[in-house]
């Protein structure tokens, strides 16, 4: 039987089965840490795709209806206002206060999704 020191910084003594359970445990251990090195990555890039595409939209709604597309809009009558005049001050907003409500559910649903959710 060998009798040497334990690396888990106790000062305790540990055998050398002690030792092998040990080493097993650490490997479980660090299984265990990737698993959740990767749920989180997954996480991160599922977050990151769900802020890029309601940034586009905000940005498609905003910058490009609002300004670059607000001629060929104002061709269009809606409620007795220019479309494009009426998009790029009311119209946007609405549209805003939508992506907020989508962000928080898709927030919601990927939280439960990769078990971070703090319900």
């Amino acid at each position: 039987m060998y009798i040497g020191p334990s690396s888990r910084g106790s000062g305790d003594i540990v055998t050398r089965e002690q030792g092998h359970s040990a080493g097993q445990e650490t490997a479980e251990q660090n299984t265990s840490e990737s698993a959740d090195s990767a749920s989180n990555q997954a996480y991160w890039r599922a977050n990151l795709k769900l802020g890029a595409v309601l940034l586009i939209i905000w940005f498609v709604v905003s910058f490009g209806f609002g300004i670059l597309l607000v001629e060929p809009l104002n061709k269009i009558p809606f409620f007795g206002f220019k479309l494009g005049f009426w998009w790029a001050q009311q119209g946007a907003i609405y549209v805003f206060i939508v992506l907020i409500f989508v962000y928080a559910w898709a927030m919601k649903r990927l939280d439960r999704k990769y078990d971070v959710h703090d319900d």
